[in-house]
């Protein structure tokens, strides 16, 4: 499924806004089981500062929820 489908699925309305989709590794294709970060992005928030800050610790976040995830995965 696309970041995009998964916008719609989530409620979001549509737009052409680069995503970022961060989910774990689970081996299985589906990836709206467990999804740990989509977030939406523009250029003018990579101008910002602040900004850039911020999504780059959401994404540091996500990734450990995914690492986490996926360790769990494991021993199933």
């Amino acid at each position: 499924m696309r970041p995009r489908d998964l916008a719609a699925e989530a409620g979001e309305e549509e737009s052409q806004m680069p995503s970022i989709l961060i989910v774990p590794d689970s081996g299985t294709d589906d990836v709206t089981s467990r999804f740990m970060l989509l977030e939406r992005v523009s250029v003018s928030d990579m101008r910002d500062e602040h900004i850039r800050a911020q999504l780059l610790e959401r994404i540091g976040w996500a990734v450990e929820d995914a690492e986490r995830e996926e360790g769990g995965a494991e021993g199933r």
